[in-house]
């Protein structure tokens, strides 16, 4: 089983470990926030919104990197997945595969598991 965490989560990524769970996703959406210019006011009801994609992959590339050197468990990056540089880069940072989502919102995994035979660029790690 394999539990998902947020940024800033290590706590729960500690206990989740000591409670014997296989791995750990990192990472959710990331709080924000958008001001509408004419009115100060946020554009949304309750004033926030989880973004997510390519902008969080930063964030998420350095929470895969401390969960993965500092918890010894699995890590599946996730946040800003869209090409297999991206899985790539999750790969290097610690993680033992990566997942994104596709622009029509069906889920993708990306990871070593998923190479096929004599295919060396991690661009087509991808299983669409």
């Amino acid at each position: 089983m394999f539990v998902k965490v947020g940024i800033n989560m290590r706590e729960a990524v500690r206990a989740a470990v000591d409670a014997g769970v296989d791995g750990v996703t990192a990472i959710n959406t990331v709080p924000a926030m958008k001001i509408d210019a004419d009115t100060g006011k946020p554009l949304f009801k309750n004033g926030r919104y989880g973004l997510s994609g390519p902008p969080i992959r930063p964030i998420a590339l350095n929470e895969v990197y401390h969960i993965a050197a500092g918890y010894g468990t699995l890590v599946i990056g996730c946040g800003g997945v869209s090409s297999g540089e991206d899985a790539l880069a999750f790969m290097q940072a610690g993680a033992c595969g990566a997942g994104g989502q596709r622009r029509d919102g069906r889920a993708r995994n990306i990871g070593p598991h998923r190479r096929r035979p004599g295919i060396s660029s991690a661009r087509l790690w991808i299983c669409l």
